[in-house]
């Protein structure tokens, strides 16, 4: 329907762009919806969907926006030309701002978004053992 894109400009850019690697089965904006769906899912399910850890961890963070503008972010950097992670991470923090988020807010969704490859590598490692 084009709200998303009609708030956040840069993910039009996004909408149907293909990934070309092993980790990922979605199309870059299919991918970031279903990122903010499991998000959500860990917020408000625990026991039956077996989110025990991060439904608890989750539910500690006193502004859930933060992580839910950096799931949003994590991947529109892509297609541009350069580290989609540091695209990303300018371009979530110019929105933060204009959307009248704190400097100290908007450098946390920015340093998530820069960092998301990193979390999701240590994860991985994780999840292995």
């Amino acid at each position: 329907m084009g709200i998303i894109q009609a708030y956040i400009n840069e993910f039009a850019e996004v909408v149907g762009q293909m990934q070309f690697d092993l980790f990922h089965v979605y199309t870059v904006d299919e991918h970031t919806f279903k990122v903010v769906r499991n998000m959500r899912q860990m917020k408000i399910n625990h026991i039956d969907e077996g989110f025990e850890i991060e439904n608890e961890l989750i539910n500690r963070l006193p502004k859930i926006e933060i992580l839910y503008l950096a799931g949003l972010f994590h991947d529109l950097g892509k297609g541009k030309g350069g580290n989609h992670s540091e695209i990303g991470a300018k371009t979530s923090y110019k929105f933060s701002k204009k959307i009248g988020m704190s400097m100290h807010d908007a450098e946390l969704v920015s340093w998530l978004v820069l960092n998301h490859l990193e979390m999701s590598s240590i994860d991985t490692e994780r999840s292995k053992k």
